[in-house]
């Protein structure tokens, strides 16, 4: 916009300044400019409406609320308003409100597949993942071409165990968008815990291509090598990611098990203290320490991670069967 024939009488000409400032991340100069034109014309929707998107990316979840909710009281049958509506309620973990605006969004405009997107995005976190994936079926129905779409209905399945159907949604999305590497990460996820290790791998390393600082496809690529017996392959994997974020304490439990299994135990103990200094409460990792303790012989502080890992997880089977045997091997000394 030419600053010079600028109108400040004009909210229109406010907005679209405030659009501007919104486009190029300045917010605080946006909301300035969004509240001016409301102030010129108190009735006017855009301005709302465009300031509450603001308010989103600034993470203020409740001025962005109050103003969608002021648009639909200007405006009821507005169902873009619903929407963004929805969407701040879902940012703000406000699931059921989130749900109730998609909804009538979605009353308003049947064919509005991006509604459908949110309300299940909405549904897979208030943990009701069949209605997650028939929303999402529909919004691939109104629009087959969104990779978006294919990859969220594909994370569902995963979560329930639909491992064939996750790896078709994934391999979807990825026609659609072969340059995603959280897709391919996603995807090796399913592959790997299918036991499928060879194509795990293959996605994490696409993957890497894609994104070398990609922290999860390199630790996961990590445990898949380490399932097939490949520790040294599996330890640079570790190590880098550790790089990368020396505040990973899944990756130092990792290559404290590689460390164990090389038979190096003071270092995997070591990367073991690390990893709980990082993340304490962790039952696999006192677990897994004291798997080192008891090989090196020390069978009380074995013992003692076993009941710390009980503690946390009562049911842990592992550290059950772990401590019974230390036990044992503690009295026949």
């Amino acid at each position: 916009m030419d600053n010079s024939v600028f109108n400040p009488q004009s909210p229109e000409e406010y907005i679209e300044r405030g659009d501007a400032f919104a486009d190029s991340g300045d917010f605080n100069k946006a909301i300035a400019d969004y509240t001016e034109a409301l102030r010129l014309n108190p009735q006017n929707t855009d301005a709302f409406n465009n300031r509450g998107l603001v308010y989103v990316d600034k993470g203020d979840l409740d001025n962005a609320i109050a103003d969608y909710s002021e648009v639909i009281r200007l405006e009821p049958t507005f169902d873009i308003a619903y929407s963004n509506r929805g969407i701040a309620y879902r940012e703000n973990s406000d699931f059921d409100n989130a749900v109730a605006d998609f909804a009538e969004a979605l009353r308003l405009n049947p064919q509005d597949a991006h509604a459908f997107n949110n309300r299940g995005i909405a549904y897979r976190q208030k943990g009701d993942l069949d209605s997650a994936i028939a929303d999402y079926t529909e919004a691939l129905r109104l629009n087959p071409q969104d990779a978006d779409v294919y990859y969220n209905r594909g994370t569902v399945r995963h979560q329930k165990g639909e491992w064939d159907q996750a790896i078709a949604d994934y391999t979807e999305a990825l026609r659609l968008n072969p340059q995603d590497a959280g897709t391919y990460t996603n995807r090796g996820n399913v592959y790997g815990e299918k036991g499928e290790w060879d194509l795990a791998i293959a996605d994490y390393t696409e993957a890497l291509r894609l994104n070398p600082q990609d922290i999860v496809a390199l630790n996961n690529r990590g445990v898949n090598r380490r399932a097939q017996g490949d520790l040294d392959g599996a330890f640079a994997d570790y190590n880098e990611t550790l790089l990368l974020n020396p505040q990973d304490a899944d990756a130092y439990n990792n290559r404290g098990i590689v460390f164990y299994e090389k038979g190096k135990l003071d270092l995997a103990i070591a990367d073991y203290n690390e990893a709980l200094r990082l993340k304490p409460n962790n039952p696999n990792t006192f677990n897994n320490r004291g798997n080192a303790f008891k090989a090196q012989g020390d069978f009380d502080r074995a013992i003692t991670d076993y009941d710390e890992a009980l503690r946390l997880s009562p049911n842990h089977p592992k550290a059950y069967r772990n401590r019974n045997a230390a036990l044992q091997l503690k009295q026949l000394r």
